[in-house]
């Protein structure tokens, strides 16, 4: 619906769904305002008496003009679609309020005494609400609070039509037979269900009473007066149990709780009859019971309260009866509530700083974050990466420090147990095996244990029953476009045998991979990200009980659920929340809370998590993503040199073979588009775009001439190869095109062939190879192409020997990966290990006497002979520092040409890295602040 118009309202947002139908916001173009439109059910359109019933009743409801009462402005229709027009009500409900924790008594009462006042005006007029609850209950801009669906409950309410699914949000058909009416069905939301309406019977105004007297009873205690595991269990409870009076807080007055214990009367002849008696007690204006009825601790006998608490109790029936009837569609909290709310607690929200003590950047990769926080927000665990090797540290906020944990080297993915004694974090291995496990370490001190194997480390998430959930793979998952992706698994905490909890559903549901799971302490749910075949990350609910799982917001990464009522995740902008309805599954409309986090594309998500105490942490943008760097030569005593180039986002530099230029991936941060740019040494603070297509354009290639670049693009699919002139004239040309990502690694000397990278059969990359001199018209592709190192294990790093008779590559088939040599073309020639305790990405002297490599911050080299076979010697540091380094292992650095005596390196800015955690306390004042704007709408 988002983007039409119904007549001359243009729909502009979703603000909700539930049983009655859609809420959209909508602009009405004729009165220049914001409405909110409510698309009717399509049951509707089928059934004429139903219709007839229903517009019969919404005349009647927007008859109803009260400051305390959302109101409808009209009853439309185009085509088959029939809708309401409302008034918009922005800000959190009731329920958001109160999942966060109880109310100050004050507060509660003067909200309670306007709803009870806006129950009253409707019951005299005849209308009652039947749909009472918090989630229908909000405050205005103005602080005044709002009922809304006034009535609508009765509209929809006739012969045996169910509106809605059987999950008691809305209409339910009744499980026990003594449940049901004639009609076979029962109307409302289960936990504010009056006996007689969970019986099925007659409803008047009590029943509203009753419901008031639940929302009073819930914002006063914190919990429920009513609660089961089930909508069956819940209904038993309200018509054989008590509420757990002792719950109430002390400094509730006697005449407050004489006025609930006679809204939740099961009788409805006991029950308080006049909703005005309610208001009255609550602002004040009644009678004072005290020494009557000093507690509520056990059931009070008939005709032991007195006149006067009867009174009492009949103004709070009345109250029940109020709120009921108004409280059923936006909710929304007055500023003076809030406000008085949070001094009340004592909380304001904070944030400062936690210094990582680290000069590198902090480690984020695209598909998770790399910062977690304990269930009590003492202690925050992150891990930093230098030179490639992660490591594992906590920081403890009362001591104001960090500190490594001993035994977590290439850890991944952190994350505490439930009780924030332990840190799970992942421990990838060979990822062209598929090897991984899952560990996890005590604060207490000691190494880490193993739990079991895990692979790939996506994601996990500690249960309060001791259960982890984490991603992981086995034999059924197709792995063939991508071996990176995963399933739900669950196992013990002491370890066993993994359980795959969820199965990726490519065909119907069009998914690709489930990752990053988060848990909330206390619910019987957790969210996870289902990333689709488009690349579009949705938040997804699991219910733990059931095993099911469905997609609740679209385009949300590393979703989790806050005790608030709101679900933060991270979308392009930075953090965002959104007002969540687990029950309902009602949902707001998203806004921005932290837009400094780190996230600046649509594949990418920021570094967060949220304490149960309502305290977050996140990682601030920074050089990790906003990529100021900068290139400087290096020689081979570590001296630097720096070149007169514009800071930027660029990456795979590759120096021209005349060591005049030096072609660069770049990724201006203003257009996110990614192109191909060329630097010339002679012209400072230059840069030459070389490609201009909308699609990405990356991984340059001189050609050993200088007169081609070749690179790859995006342009027709995943990745296909092209060549340019490298002066920038002439057209591009195609080199090779097959539906595979692929990249350029290597050229031979004589250009006559092209090494490229490509992904086999779900592994790693292996290395192909292109002959340049075939016809592409005359020659087929299995003539052109062939496998040039080919395995179960990944190879990359391909370097030639200026001769072209060495082919130097780096293989994971040994931890930690190593630098090998073989002979090229006949690789199977020989074998020669480079590196001794691990390598990547090698490259070549200018006379081939010299291979070097990097191991971490240290360029290391390699003398070598080649005659008259080859021969490696000792490795040797050249130098140690820090410069950019790939996640991916991809070469992040060139060779000086023609001489090859220095290096070009690729340097971060010290002043634009990650030095610190932004750190927030009392985030739930911020959400309910920042969030008010976008409530749920009831239902």
């Amino acid at each position: 619906m988002i983007g039409k118009t119904l007549t001359h309202y243009e729909i502009t947002a979703l603000l909700g769904k539930g049983g009655m139908g859609e809420v959209y916001r909508a602009n009405d173009t004729k009165l220049r305002r914001e409405v909110a439109i409510k698309v009717l059910p399509e049951v509707l359109a089928g059934d004429k008496d139903l219709l007839a019933r229903f517009e019969r009743e919404a005349h009647l409801l927007a008859s109803l003009n009260h400051p305390n009462i959302a109101g409808i402005y009209e009853l439309g229709h185009e085509e088959e679609t029939h809708f309401l027009v409302m008034e918009l009500v922005e800000g959190p409900g009731l329920d958001v309020l109160l999942a966060r924790e109880p109310m100050a008594v004050d507060d509660v009462m003067s909200l309670f005494a306007e709803l009870a006042e806006a129950l009253e005006y409707a019951h005299e007029r005849g209308i009652i609400h039947r749909d009472l609850k918090p989630a229908n209950i909000k405050l205005d801009s103005d602080g005044k609070a709002k009922i809304l669906d006034f009535g609508l409950g009765k509209a929809f309410d006739h012969g045996a039509v169910s509106i809605g699914p059987q999950d008691g949000t809305v209409a339910i058909r009744s499980e026990p037979a003594a449940l049901q009416t004639a009609e076979g069905r029962i109307l409302g939301t289960p936990a504010y269900m009056s006996p007689e309406q969970a019986r099925g019977q007659p409803m008047d105004k009590r029943t509203d009473i009753w419901a008031f007297g639940c929302c009073l009873y819930e914002a006063l205690a914190g919990q429920r007066p009513f609660r089961g595991d089930t909508a069956t269990d819940l209904l038993a409870e309200i018509v054989k149990s008590d509420p757990e009076w002792d719950s109430l807080p002390d400094g509730t007055p006697a005449r407050v709780r004489v006025l609930l214990w006679r809204c939740l009367q099961k009788d409805q002849k006991r029950r308080l009859r006049d909703i005005g008696e309610a208001r009255l007690e609550l602002s004040g204006e009644g009678s004072d019971p005290s020494g009557i009825l000093p507690s509520l601790g056990t059931k009070l006998p008939s005709g032991t309260v007195g006149r006067r608490a009867t009174i009492i109790a009949a103004t709070i029936a009345l109250l029940c009866g109020a709120i009921v009837a108004g409280v059923a569609t936006f909710l929304t909290m007055r500023p003076a509530s809030i406000s008085s709310m949070e001094a009340s607690l004592g909380r304001p929200v904070k944030r400062f700083e936690i210094d990582i003590g680290r000069t590198e950047p902090l480690q984020m990769l695209e598909v998770s974050a790399e910062v977690t926080i304990s269930p009590n927000g003492e202690r925050v665990a992150y891990t930093v990466s230098s030179g490639g090797v992660r490591q594992l540290y906590l920081h403890e906020l009362d001591k104001n420090e960090s500190r490594l944990l001993p035994g977590t080297k290439n850890a991944w993915r952190p994350f505490f147990s439930s009780d924030g004694q332990w840190i799970a974090f992942f421990v990838p291995g060979n990822p062209a095996a598929r090897e991984g496990k899952l560990a996890k370490i005590s604060l207490s001190g000691g190494q880490p244990l193993k739990i079991c194997d895990a692979f790939p480390p996506v994601g996990g998430t500690w249960l309060d029953d001791g259960t982890i959930v984490f991603t992981g793979q086995d034999d059924e998952l197709d792995l063939t476009m991508s071996p990176f992706r995963s399933q739900l698994f669950r196992v013990s905490e002491n370890g066993g045998v993994p359980e795959r909890l969820t199965a990726i559903d490519s065909k119907v549901r069009n998914e690709w991979t489930h990752i990053l799971p988060r848990f909330t302490p206390g619910e019987t749910f957790f969210l996870f990200t289902v990333e689709d075949s488009n690349s579009q990350n949705n938040a997804t609910l699991f219910n733990i009980e059931t095993g099911e799982y469905e997609t609740i917001l679209e385009n949300a990464l590393g979703a989790q659920y806050v005790k608030s009522g709101h679900i933060v995740f991270a979308r392009k902008g930075g953090l965002w929340a959104v007002a969540f309805d687990p029950e309902s599954r009602v949902i707001g409309e998203a806004v921005i809370i932290a837009a400094d986090a780190q996230l600046h594309q649509p594949s990418a998500t920021a570094p967060f998590a949220v304490s149960t105490d309502g305290s977050m942490v996140y990682a601030p943008i920074t050089a990790a993503l906003d990529h100021k760097r900068t290139l400087v030569w290096v020689d081979h005593h570590g001296r630097e040199e720096t070149i007169a180039v514009p800071p930027g986002n660029f990456w795979w530099p590759r120096v021209s073979p005349d060591g005049t230029r030096v072609a660069m991936s770049f990724h201006p941060a203003e257009d996110g588009n990614e192109d191909i740019w060329i630097h010339q040494f002679e012209r400072a603070q230059s840069m030459t775009r070389f490609t201009f297509d909308p699609q990405i354009d990356a991984y340059p290639l001189w050609s050993p001439d200088g007169q081609y670049l070749y690179f790859g693009s995006s342009r027709l699919g995943e990745s296909d190869l092209f060549r340019r002139r490298a002066d920038g004239t002439g057209a591009e040309e195609m080199v090779w095109s097959s539906p595979e990502f692929k990249y350029p690694a290597e050229i031979t000397p004589d250009e006559s062939a092209l090494l490229f990278g490509l992904p086999i059969e779900g592994r790693s990359f292996d290395i192909m190879e292109l002959d340049l001199l075939l016809d592409a018209g005359e020659a087929s592709p299995d003539q052109r192409v062939r496998p040039l190192l080919s395995s179960k294990f990944g190879e990359g790093g391909t370097k030639l020997s200026p001769d072209g008779r060495f082919l130097a590559y780096n293989t994971d088939e040994t931890t930690p990966t190593q630098v090998f040599v073989r002979p090229y073309p006949n690789l199977e020639a020989g074998r020669w290990q480079v590196s001794t305790d691990g390598g990547i990405n090698p490259s070549w002297s200018a006379d081939g006497s010299e291979i070097y490599y990097r191991n971490g911050n240290r360029m290391m080299a390699v003398s070598v002979e080649t005659d008259p076979v080859f021969r490696p010697g000792r490795p040797r540091e050249l130098f140690e520092a820090e410069y950019y380094f790939a996640p991916d292992l991809s070469v992040q650095y060139d060779l000086e040409y023609p001489e090859r005596r220095r290096f070009l390196m690729i340097k971060e800015l010290s002043d634009t890295r990650t030095t610190h955690l932004i750190y927030v306390q009392n985030l739930y004042s911020e959400l309910y602040r920042m969030v008010a704007g976008s409530g749920v709408e009831g239902n």
